[in-house]
């Protein structure tokens, strides 16, 4: 099972390098979203026995962001219709898996609304700011790691609306370390901040909250899908899209059969 955190915390690190993918859906999507909540608010708690779970996970995060930053800084703009048409297959099939927590009652659906509202009004909001300051990058930092935790918002998404996220993959891909330190600071402030939140919301109101999410995730497709694509896209799109598709139901169907052997 160590395996498998890890190689969530690699997509989740992968995903937060995407604008428009959440590394909150990606764990959904994996299967993990709840025992990754549970784990830091027990941490946070004084409970060290999370650290099994965290561990392998915050390690897969960082060989993910790390290890992927410059391949996807290459791909999104060598290939970014193709690139974001893989992206659009996982963010259907989790939006899939969060339906599994939910049954479109008229509450849930009125969440699920709010959900869709939330995203759409995130994305009419973005302002450009100036992307050498450090109070800026610490308070992008923040939000964006909150965004993080919320699946459906990309901490990415954050970036393009503060106007770092340039600079950010940049510092990444060539560990400049100076500036990162000050974006460590703002993303551990924002987790710590928003998961005991995440944590009581799924406990006290489990099925409202996933409709919520669902809305979210749903909303988020308007980021990923390209607005503009020629036609010598169409064929790798479609491919890439496919393959996209079967390899996020491969891993549902991974995932499914990983916790019944836990559990049986």
């Amino acid at each position: 099972m160590r395996v498998w955190y890890f190689f969530s915390g690699v997509l989740m690190g992968i995903a937060n390098i995407i604008p428009g993918v959440s590394g909150g859906t990606i764990a959904i999507l994996m299967g993990i979203y709840d025992r990754l909540i549970e784990t830091v608010n027990s941490l946070i708690s004084g409970s060290f026995k999370s650290l099994k779970v965290l561990l392998p996970v915050g390690i897969g995060v960082f060989v993910g962001v790390f290890g992927f930053a410059k391949l996807f800084e290459i791909s999104l703009v060598r290939y970014p219709v193709p690139t974001h048409f893989f992206f659009v297959g996982l963010v259907i099939v989790s939006f899939v898996k969060s339906k599994e927590f939910f049954s479109f009652s008229l509450k849930n659906f009125l969440f699920f609304f709010f959900g869709v509202l939330s995203v759409s009004l995130l994305y009419l909001s973005g302002r450009s700011a100036n992307k050498d300051e450090s109070l800026v990058l610490l308070l992008a930092g923040f939000v964006a790691a909150a965004a993080m935790v919320v699946p459906g918002i990309s901490g990415s998404l954050v970036l393009l609306m503060f106007g770092v996220y340039d600079s950010v993959l940049s510092m990444v891909s060539h560990l400049v370390v100076d500036k990162l330190l000050v974006f460590a600071v703002g993303v551990i402030l924002g987790i710590l901040a928003s998961i005991r939140v995440m944590g009581f919301l799924l406990k006290r109101f489990r099925e409202e909250t996933y409709s919520f999410i669902g809305g979210m995730i749903l909303a988020s497709l308007y980021k990923v899908v390209p607005k503009e694509m020629d036609l010598k896209d169409l064929l790798p799109s479609v491919l890439v899209f496919v393959v996209s598709l079967a390899f996020g139901f491969a891993l549902l169907k991974l995932e499914k059969r990983l916790s019944a052997a836990q559990n049986s």
